[in-house]
């Protein structure tokens, strides 16, 4: 029997956090956090986060930033969730220590 993957959503919309789970819960392990603070607080460890942009107090950006110089999630996946894809939105996001950005809204294929 496989264990499975567990999934990290950071997102402050809740709407967009519920649809998230819904859809990924399914085949995944989630666990939900409504900011950046709150996830970086957790002692959970990921074997992927989607991570949204804009969000009340810390962003997207700098939450990243401080998960890359945590040693328990230095490698983990960041999977950038956002409206703000304009290339240099996407820059900014790689910059940060992403490896991946998809769009909102989100195309379930994908």
């Amino acid at each position: 029997m496989s264990e499975r993957y567990r999934i990290a959503i950071v997102e402050d919309t809740d709407s967009q956090r519920m649809m998230l789970v819904h859809l990924l819960s399914k085949k995944y392990d989630v666990e939900e956090f409504p900011s950046g603070e709150a996830f970086i607080a957790s002692s959970s460890d990921f074997d992927a986060i989607l991570l949204d942009i804009e969000m009340h107090g810390i962003d997207g950006y700098e939450t990243c930033r401080c998960m890359r110089v945590d040693a328990r999630r230095d490698d983990t996946p960041v999977i950038f969730v956002s409206s703000h894809n304009t290339p240099e939105d996407r820059v900014l996001a790689y910059e940060a220590g992403g490896d991946h950005f998809v769009s909102k809204p989100i195309n379930i294929g994908e």
